[in-house]
């Protein structure tokens, strides 16, 4: 794509990535968005397999999406954005999701292990403007690592949705648009 700067948004264990990616690549990263994201060394994230497995069995005996129990509180209003998400996928006509394998299922949650445990990167050296952005309710990568990366990222401004899960940015999509354009913007 031959691009040399761009603003870069991290969601969930892509948002791993896009940390690492603005501490090596710094001068490519014009402003860095993280949504449902946490900082390497957060023991609480390694917890995401525990989280996962539970919900893939209990989404199979009830006949649901894992997402919805994945992504969204379980309150009458997260269920209901758990449904609409769910029916925005499906609405989809040109892009086809393929299911995991059980192998990549399992290297991905290696890999969230390893980024838990590691030792914590120097997340101030981050300058780029920074927004995080999580659901005040995420079991799969708790709040408390995104208060991590506001205290650590110093050039950060940090957006908590109420009563929203691991996919607040999809349970509130017109609010997210908003204040995405506005920290852009700026």
């Amino acid at each position: 794509m031959q691009l040399t700067q761009f603003d870069l948004l991290g969601l969930s264990m892509g948002g791993f990535v896009a940390q690492a990616f603005t501490l090596k690549y710094s001068s490519s990263v014009n402003h860095l968005i993280l949504v449902g994201t946490g900082p390497q060394g957060d023991s609480e994230i390694a917890k995401v397999g525990r989280i996962t497995t539970f919900d893939l069995i209990r989404a199979f005996l009830t006949h649901r999406d894992v997402k919805e129990y994945l992504f969204f509180t379980r309150t009458p209003q997260g269920k209901q954005a758990g449904k609409a998400f769910i029916n925005r996928l499906n609405q989809r006509e040109i892009v086809e999701d393929k299911a995991i394998t059980l192998a990549a299922y399992r290297r991905q949650l290696i890999a969230i292990k390893q980024y838990a445990n590691d030792q914590p990167a120097n997340l101030a050296q981050i300058n780029q403007p920074t927004l995080i952005v999580n659901g005040d309710h995420d079991r799969m990568v708790p709040v408390n690592g995104s208060y991590e990366l506001h205290e650590r990222i110093l050039n950060s401004q940090l957006k908590l949705y109420p009563d929203a899960g691991h996919m607040a940015l999809f349970q509130n999509p017109n609010d997210f648009a908003a204040l995405l354009a506005q920290f852009l913007n700026h």
